[in-house]
């Protein structure tokens, strides 16, 4: 949970193209991440809930943002070899956003409804390293509502989209390593216009680093 965080005087239009302005203001306005699993045999039950939020003031803009996602699920992993597991997870996905515009005094709301599945295999290549790729789609919920002040509520579904990630992890004893491979941009997203090119100047982004004492 984030108590408090503040930005003063940058480019408030957030495009880097821009002069910095010492009235712009970017304020967090709630952040919070919490979930709970429960693991039974080969299957892990789960629930993560995530709420990020902002607001933004400068003296051209007073905008004020919210996101929230809850995830409810489960996880099954299958060992297929005594170095390699087979694993899956679905998980109902409940998106809320809001975007409010202050000065125009209109508001977008978008609440999302998914259930997307994955699918994966990892396996051992060496004592150090392991590798993992995984395939997830959408299925049967991918739907939208938008609702936006002054305009009528719009209820529409959404175009099913593959995404196929893989990641890896260096093992050196009690410290482990795992991050992902051939995601793209500064923020380990993969882009469209990447073309599904594996980027190997990235082999590992969204790094995370583990330590058994």
């Amino acid at each position: 949970y984030t108590i408090n965080s503040e930005h003063e005087g940058f480019d408030d239009d957030l495009t880097g193209a821009g002069t910095e302005e010492a009235s712009a203001k970017l304020e967090d306005d709630g952040t919070m991440n919490i979930g709970l699993g429960y693991k039974w045999m080969d299957y892990t039950f789960f629930a993560d809930y995530n709420k990020v939020a902002a607001k933004l003031t400068s003296s051209a803009d007073n905008f004020e943002t919210s996101q929230s996602v809850l995830n409810v699920g489960a996880g099954y992993i299958k060992e297929v070899s005594s170095t390699s597991r087979m694993f899956a997870d679905i998980a109902f996905r409940m998106t809320s956003q809001e975007d409010k515009n202050n000065q125009t005094a209109s508001t977008t709301e978008r609440d999302y409804n998914e259930l997307p599945l994955t699918v994966g295999f990892e396996t051992d290549a060496t004592s150090w390293l392991t590798l993992r790729g995984s395939i997830s789609q959408n299925i049967i919920l991918n739907s939208v509502k938008t609702k936006t002040t002054g305009a009528a509520e719009v209820k529409s579904t959404r175009d099913n989209t593959t995404s196929v990630q893989a990641g890896a992890t260096l093992n050196f004893g009690k410290l482990m390593i795992d991050g992902m491979i051939g995601t793209n941009g500064n923020d380990g997203t993969a882009y469209a216009s990447n073309g599904g090119v594996l980027d190997t100047d990235r082999l590992l982004t969204q790094v995370a680093v583990h330590y058994w004492f």
